[in-house]
């Protein structure tokens, strides 16, 4: 199956049941469905957008590749076995990544199979004759998921193609990949849309939709990427005044399986144990390779509460995952523990790394050393201060520092080394050379071979 044709024409169609709080990511394909005749009713919209965020749920993102592409490629994981899986795994670990690697070219699919299926609801609501709220609101998730989807794919790929619209096969001979500022702004302009549209909350069963905080946040971090640190200060801030959002006193019980979608969860990829194609796999887990590196281990500080949840615990017999990721299996072999994305601890360091970029200030009391030690001091430890912080340059370290520790195994730390400049000198101090062409992951070859255009869709340099 080659993907620059099958990402633009799938006309992916699904039916939902919602019994309960988390069975709006439950869909099954509803076969052959006539696309024109299906995009008519509420039920059918809400359906199709269910089917959006159902992507985020697959393993080729969230639910499996995610581990690999974000975390082991950081300093926070290590993969040492080349014969598994053919190297593929290895080879990313070691930046030894080749245009065919299966697992890059699986979240590109995946990526633009999201992309896809928020286009077509987009494409078609407008014409849509039910609710305005509620066409709204759906609008405003599907602008919400887009903007995610092509998060990832410009901070994994570099430049990509901006496709916001339905193609038809004869249009697929236009596509190319376009600049990453292009991205950035339609990014931009989604979150804005959307966080305009979606609600605050949500009941019990819809818990897990899109919000006008994730909306706020997602933003931030996007402007937060480019060095926007004014525009992102401003949507951190409505994120604080929603009053929504908290730190909750005990960091583990952020991740407990049976606390979900608690005060501090932004956004999150939810999953449903012991239903079919609802659970998660065990995520980081091992029998004899474990995958969290001895470095990350080591940078914690022994009294750290966060510690025991970067450590690894026995799920049955031999096979072990982090305490951030526990949960009992099912006896289909699977658990129920939710990928988070976006939580407040997540968005007070932010804002901590933003107040100091736009001028450090030399007092405890500081909106930025608050901010930085409310997450610190949750987690048992002692806040810092102008003593240990004496510029701008140590707050900005010690912020990053934070960051990796707080969100450690989140799929934050390689977008963050890259954010902050630090990757290449990051792995210099552990004996890698990266070369700044392999920052970026290829273009899979299969899209190279199809466009067969290297002017228009070239492949990304060191590939």
């Amino acid at each position: 199956m080659r993907r620059m044709k099958n990402i633009i024409i799938i006309i992916a169609v699904f039916l939902v049941t919602t019994s309960c709080s988390e069975d709006f990511i439950n869909l099954t394909p509803f076969s052959q469905a006539n696309a024109d005749d299906f995009y008519k009713t509420a039920n059918d919209f809400e359906n199709a957008v269910n089917a959006a965020y159902d992507v985020l749920q697959d393993g080729r993102l969230y639910g499996d590749r995610f581990e690999f592409l974000l975390e082991v490629r950081s300093d926070n994981g290590e993969f040492n076995d080349p014969a598994s899986n053919v190297g593929v795994p290895f080879n990313i670990d070691k930046f030894q990544v080749r245009a065919d690697n299966s697992w890059v070219e699986g979240a590109y699919d995946a990526l633009y199979d999201g992309v896809n299926r928020c286009n077509i609801v987009l494409g078609r609501i407008e014409n849509a004759d039910f609710d305005a709220a509620l066409a709204n609101r759906l609008k405003g998730e599907t602008q919400f998921l887009r903007a995610l989807y092509y998060f990832h794919l410009v901070q994994l790929y570099g430049n990509v193609p901006l496709i916001t619209t339905e193609l038809l096969p004869s249009e697929t001979s236009n596509v190319k990949r376009d600049p990453i500022t292009e991205i950035y702004t339609q990014i931009e302009t989604d979150l804005k849309v959307a966080s305009s549209f979606l609600p605050i909350s949500y009941s019990q069963d819809n818990l897990g939709r899109a919000t006008q905080g994730a909306a706020y946040g997602l933003l931030a971090k996007v402007y937060l990427t480019q060095n926007k640190f004014s525009l992102a200060k401003i949507e951190l801030e409505k994120v604080i005044n929603l009053n929504t959002y908290s730190l909750l006193p005990s960091v583990s019980a952020v991740f407990s399986p049976s606390n979900e979608m608690n005060a501090e969860i932004l956004f999150a990829v939810r999953y449903k144990k012991g239903e079919g194609g609802e659970g998660l796999s065990l995520t980081f887990n091992y029998t004899q390779n474990p995958t969290v590196s001895t470095d990350l281990i080591n940078a914690y500080d022994l009294l750290d509460e966060r510690l025991p949840l970067a450590q690894y615990v026995t799920v049955s017999g031999d096979l072990r995952v982090p305490q951030k990721y526990f949960d009992v299996l099912s006896t289909s072999n699977n658990v129920g523990n939710d990928i988070i994305v976006l939580r407040y601890a997540d968005i007070l360091l932010m804002y901590a790394e933003v107040l100091n970029e736009e001028g450090y200030v030399a007092a405890d009391d500081s909106p930025a050393f608050q901010s930085l030690n409310t997450v610190r001091e949750r987690a048992g430890l002692l806040p810092l201060t102008t003593i240990e912080l004496a510029d701008q340059t140590t707050f900005r370290t010690a912020v990053l520092k934070e960051r990796r520790l707080e969100l450690a195994l989140e799929f934050h730390r390689w977008y963050d080394l890259k954010r902050t400049n630090t990757a290449i000198s990051t792995f210099a101090a552990l004996g890698t050379t990266v070369p700044e062409c392999r920052l970026i992951y290829p273009i899979p070859q299969d899209e190279i071979d199809i466009v067969a255009d290297l002017v228009r869709f070239p492949q990304n340099d060191c590939y």
